[in-house]
């Protein structure tokens, strides 16, 4: 039972959104037409079983039950406009005929309310001079039916003072009804307006925002890249390094599904990849001998140096993943933690590939470019070792082959 009740109450519920002109404009037709369809359906079904179908009051019912199913139906599929000034009017009708032909209503508390809809109806969908005109004309006809009820022309006789007592109430009850709800219909707008206004502002706000947070990168970027040229300035065999490294651990990013702040913190941290080397004495960094094993202790402090740089910076901390840990090992040798496997930041191991492939493939002051099949070979050999064995697949297959 409270599952009928409630597809009941869904069928003629009317919601309203005031923010959604047109949407709500839609819901109140529709919600009236149905409200209006169950109305006229609980009289004429049993008005025709009691008094037969046969009858004309019976088939003209059924046929107003008739239309307005077919009313709707359109409506939904669209065939008529649900706010069409002709759709009011017919609906307007079929109340008025309905309760005064064969319900003799102008007394019937339905037909009030039914009239108290069509006024909301009026004054939402078409304005306040549509409510106000149906509210004339109806009160008009009833003065007329009321008159002739009092001489006996309709189907009952009641006392005069009775009739006029409606009539006088209706004259009191719609105009009253009709000013309450353009007095809502206004306020309400106003506070549309005023929230739409605020809503402009808050979006041009969030606008601003946005904007001077893309500055605010555009110019952390800036200064990245400036202190990447500043460190190639100092290193002249590795003039280029950072943006080719940068560009393609991008690459490699992607071909691993990473995305969003993911790559632009891959990318900032390989430009900053050796930032450390500034603390580095050039005589050490520009060797053209072998290093001694006391100049590669030296060497090897370089991501600390760009740990304690970077540290306090709060916009750089998942950049810093690749400058303080890009020479760590897939197998633990490496440096400075010797952390091992998946102990290393991803960002750190998809850019170890990448670094040591552009160095090999780079003349350096130790040794001239290797061969790319020889820098293909050595990639191989060192994954599961040096590197992450499912990320050098990825950058074999869809990076490399497709270079």
């Amino acid at each position: 039972m409270k599952n009928y009740w409630h597809r009941i109450k869904d069928f003629i519920e009317i919601p309203f959104d005031p923010l959604n002109e047109a949407t709500n404009k839609r819901a109140i037709v529709g919600g009236l037409l149905n409200i209006l369809i169950l109305m006229v359906g609980l009289n004429a079904i049993p008005y025709a079983v009691t008094r037969g179908f046969s009858s004309p009051q019976a088939i003209m019912a059924l046929g107003i039950f008739l239309i307005l199913i077919l009313s709707r139906f359109a409506v939904s599929k669209g065939f008529v406009k649900s706010v069409s000034l002709t759709l009011f009017i017919i609906m307007w009708l079929i109340i008025f005929v309905v309760f005064h032909w064969y319900e003799n209503g102008l007394r019937a508390p339905a037909y009030a309310a039914a009239l108290a809809f069509l006024i909301v109806y009026a004054a939402v969908v078409h304005g306040p001079q549509i409510a106000w005109g149906f509210i004339i004309i109806n009160i008009t006809l009833n003065v007329f039916i009321a008159v002739r009820e009092t001489n006996g022309y309709f189907l009952t006789q009641p006392k005069p003072p009775d009739v006029w007592w409606v009539v006088f109430g209706q004259i009191v009850f719609f105009p009253a009804i009709t000013y309450i709800i353009n007095k809502s219909l206004q306020n309400l707008t106003k506070s549309v307006s005023l929230y739409r206004t605020e809503s402009d502002k808050r979006l041009s706000a969030e606008i601003n925002v946005r904007q001077l947070h893309e500055e605010l990168e555009g110019a952390y970027e800036s200064t990245l890249k400036g202190w990447a040229n500043a460190l190639e300035l100092r290193d002249k065999e590795t003039v280029g390094h950072c943006r080719r490294v940068s560009d393609l651990s991008v690459e490699l990013g992607r071909k691993l599904q990473l995305g969003g702040d993911e790559l632009k913190f891959i990318y900032y941290g390989a430009l900053l990849h050796d930032i450390g080397k500034m603390g580095i004495p050039d005589e050490i960094l520009n060797k053209t001998d072998p290093l001694s094993p006391q100049e590669w202790e030296i060497i090897m402090l370089h991501p600390i140096y760009a740990y304690n740089l970077l540290k306090d910076i709060r916009y750089l901390q998942q950049a810093l993943y690749i400058p303080y840990s890009h020479h760590e090992n897939w197998d633990g040798t490496g440096y400075p933690r010797k952390l091992k496997g998946e102990e290393i930041p991803l960002p750190a191991r998809v850019f170890a590939i990448v670094d040591n492939w552009d160095a090999l493939l780079s003349d350096r002051p130790y040794r001239k470019a290797w061969q790319r099949e020889k820098a293909i070979r050595y990639i191989k050999e060192q994954s599961g070792k040096k590197f992450d064995p499912k990320i050098v697949d990825v950058f074999m297959k869809k990076v490399i082959t497709g270079r």
